[in-house]
């Protein structure tokens, strides 16, 4: 999953294929800090998103008002349909914003068969398809979104499995996260890397520590970093 070169500066502390999930007798919120008597768990908060693909990740630890995620959903819901990923049901069916005073959208349906066809229904000016290039662009019109909350959310994710006796290091992540000023000190970073000949079915998240006294010569080393895997893309916080 990782080069050699990263082995020598890091170590895996945890990941969620291998998390051990323990349902405990008082639920107690890991991000707002709130117990069952100032808030509500009825919802089921996976800690890795269904619509990134099905999984049954339940995280025990996430109330209800924190639960958010729909600026992440907005963005990759395009790339998830076209690949045919699905969900907690299906595969998710993509509807575009409307194109100006029109009011014609575009809709993007993944046909289960054989042939894993895609239509595109309504406005077909949205693709243009190079036969010659063998590729296809897409013209996906999304909603507006924020793209720092789709940083939060991945930055969630980490969280979610960060394990306990760790969680006092990221103190000021936590708040960051929950309240509502989202101003960050440094430039959030996330690389990721689209694949050509694979995708992920199940999403997963590895969580790496740097090994102590190890440092990259003239750059910035991070203590923690993140790599989370869906669709076809792989990308690291």
């Amino acid at each position: 999953m990782v080069n050699s070169n990263f082995k020598n500066y890091y170590k895996e502390i945890t990941n969620s294929i291998e998390l051990v999930i323990l349902k405990p007798e008082k639920f107690k919120c890991k991000f707002c800090g709130c117990q069952e008597d100032k808030t509500t768990f009825k919802k089921d908060a996976h800690i890795l998103s269904n619509f990134l693909g099905k999984n049954n990740l339940i995280s025990y630890e996430e109330c209800d008002r924190c639960n958010y995620e729909s600026h992440f959903s907005k963005y990759f819901t395009p790339y998830l349909t076209l690949l045919g990923i699905k969900g907690k049901r299906r595969v998710p069916v993509f509807q575009s914003r409307s194109d100006g005073n029109q009011g014609v959208h575009t809709k993007i349906i993944y046909t289960d068969n054989q042939n894993r066809q895609i239509n595109v229904v309504e406005k077909v000016n949205d693709i243009k398809i190079n036969d010659e290039e063998k590729n296809a662009t897409l013209n996906n019109r999304i909603s507006s979104i924020k793209p720092l909350y789709i940083y939060k959310i991945i930055v969630k994710y980490g969280l979610s499995i960060i394990p306990h006796d760790k969680i006092d290091e990221f103190e000021n992540v936590f708040y960051w996260l929950i309240n509502k000023p989202s101003e960050i000190i440094i430039s959030p970073l996330l690389f990721y890397k689209v694949l050509s000949n694979k995708k992920y079915n199940q999403p997963s998240i590895y969580l790496y520590e740097r090994i102590q006294n190890t440092k990259l010569e003239d750059s910035y080393t991070p203590k923690y970093t993140l790599v989370i895997c869906f669709a076809n893309i792989i990308g690291q916080i």
